[in-house]
């Protein structure tokens, strides 16, 4: 008997689910995205497969700050569109689900639509959506968040759109695994020396916290680009999470057929969660096996 591949199952399962004309909101994104969404729809299945039922956490939660609408559209290289589920749908698929959803929306339009989908999917999940901004939700969802529990946040904003006071909130006194998405090329590399005149814009003190001191670490490092750049970045970012307990970490790169595009981080204060981690780094969308920690 062949060994099932939950994760792969998990992706084929959703994709048929989101390939249905439901006449709702879809987003539309890069060939780039499936990468990220596949890889994360691997860690999920995987996650959720080892530890729902089988741990000392009160529940098993999932947390999505920016979910969207469900569906995302993405046009190949023969001029057609296709649609995936997307992050929210795939973690509401797992086949031992997530105790909790808790999904937050700022579109009241994408909400209502990735309700109507949740529905229709009929998850065995409980489905907490708020809509709202990710930052000003962020009170009352950790007052929300069951004691106990252990929550995996997956965090995917549109550039620098999170700020890490947000995280530092919800991930106090409590087991949270992240998985954030990173804009280091897209962004960050572009923009760093408008950033740096902090007169202009905060938008990357509060995206890494205003206590990271990032402006004097980058005035002495020597060289200010490409990839120095990216990784001094994100060993700032690491850096803020690990007063925080977060001692485990991984980097993954997202790029497009032009080059780097953006990082995924994952942040964890238990090792385990970086084992689940590269069985997913080790899968990949065209079948192939990759290597562990990708």
């Amino acid at each position: 008997m062949a060994k099932r591949h939950a994760g792969r199952e998990l992706w084929a399962r959703m994709q048929r689910f989101a390939e249905v004309e439901d006449g709702l909101p879809v987003y539309e994104c890069g060939p780039w995205t499936l990468e990220k969404l596949f890889f994360l729809c691997q860690y999920l299945a995987t996650t959720t497969k080892v530890i729902v039922g089988n741990s000392k956490f009160s529940s098993v939660d999932y947390l999505d700050l920016f979910a969207s609408n469900g569906v995302c559209s993405v046009t190949g290289d023969d001029g057609r569109a296709r649609r995936y589920a997307g992050s929210a749908l795939l973690a509401a698929g797992c086949e031992k689900p997530f105790n909790n959803l808790f999904l937050v929306e700022k579109d009241p339009s994408n909400a209502e639509a990735l309700a109507r989908r949740l529905n229709r999917l009929n998850t065995r999940s409980k489905v907490d959506i708020q809509v709202g901004d990710a930052n000003a939700a962020s009170v009352n969802l950790a007052s929300r968040l069951p004691h106990g529990s252990l929550t995996v946040a997956f965090v995917d904003p549109f550039s620098l759109g999170i700020h890490f006071e947000t995280l530092r909130l919800l991930a106090s006194r409590r087991a949270m695994d992240f998985i954030i998405l990173f804009a280091d090329s897209m962004d960050i590399s572009r923009n760093v020396e408008e950033y740096y005149a902090s007169q202009r814009s905060d938008k990357l003190d509060l995206f890494l916290g205003k206590d990271s001191n990032w402006r004097g670490s980058w005035a002495k490092l020597a060289d200010h680009t490409g990839s120095s750049c990216r990784k001094f970045f994100a060993d700032t970012y690491i850096a803020q999470f690990s007063q925080l307990g977060y001692a485990y970490h991984r980097v993954k790169a997202i790029a497009s057929d032009r080059g780097q595009l953006y990082s995924l981080v994952y942040l964890s204060k238990n090792d385990l969660g970086l084992k689940f981690w590269d069985i997913a780094a080790n899968e990949r969308l065209d079948g192939t096996k990759g290597l562990f920690g990708a």
